[in-house]
C-alpha cells in the first residue's frame, strides 16, 4: 500500500501524507564512475533532507549516473529514497517521470526502496550531446515525501 501511495505522490507531484513506518535496512551496492558534475539539494522548510549527485563519464558514448542520498533527518533512516534519470525532452513537465516511476523496479535508470542511506546508482549511456532530467525522493519517517526534479541538465 505504501508503494501505491508513493506512486500517487509522484503522479500528483509534491508532498503527500504517508504513515511513517519503515523496516528495510537495504543499502544499494555500487557507485558512479567518472566525475561529480552537479549536486542538487532536496529541501523542506529550509533544511536539506536529501541530495542528488550527478556524475559523468565519457564511457559508452557518455554515461550519466545519479544517486539520491539522505541528508539531515533522512540520513540513516530506513524510508523511501528514489533516484530517476531520464533523457530530457526539452520541457519541464513533471509527468515525464510518471511512466518511469510506475515501473521503477523494471528500469535500469530508476531505483526506489526503503533505504538507509541512498538510492542508486542509476545510469544512462549514450548521453553525449543530450540533456537529462533527474528526480530524487527522500523521506524521514514523517508524513511526507520530499521530491525534487531538475530538468534539461548535463547537456554535453
Amino acid at each position: 500500500m505504501r508503494k501505491v501511495l508513493a506512486i500517487a505522490a509522484l503522479l500528483i507531484g509534491g508532498l503527500i501524507a504517508l504513515p511513517g513506518t519503515a523496516s528495510a535496512s537495504h543499502i544499494t551496492a555500487g557507485s558512479c564512475s567518472g566525475s561529480l558534475v552537479a549536486t542538487y539539494n532536496i529541501t523542506h522548510n529550509g533544511s536539506t533532507v536529501g541530495v542528488m549527485d550527478l556524475y559523468y563519464s565519457s564511457a559508452s558514448g557518455g554515461t550519466n549516473c545519479l544517486k539520491t542520498r539522505g541528508a539531515g533527518s533522512s540520513y540513516g533512516y530506513s524510508d523511501d529514497k528514489e533516484a530517476i534519470l531520464i533523457f530530457s525532452d526539452g520541457d519541464t513537465d513533471p509527468n515525464d517521470f510518471d511512466a518511469t516511476a510506475l515501473v521503477c523496479h523494471t528500469k535500469p535508470n530508476c531505483d526506489s526502496g526503503d533505504y538507509l542511506y541512498y538510492a542508486g546508482p542509476v545510469k544512462l549511456t549514450n548521453t553525449d550531446g543530450r540533456c537529462v532530467d533527474i528526480m530524487g525522493v527522500t523521506a524521514d519517517g514523517g508524513p511526507s515525501l520530499y521530491i525534487r526534479r531538475v530538468y534539461n541538465i548535463a547537456c554535453g
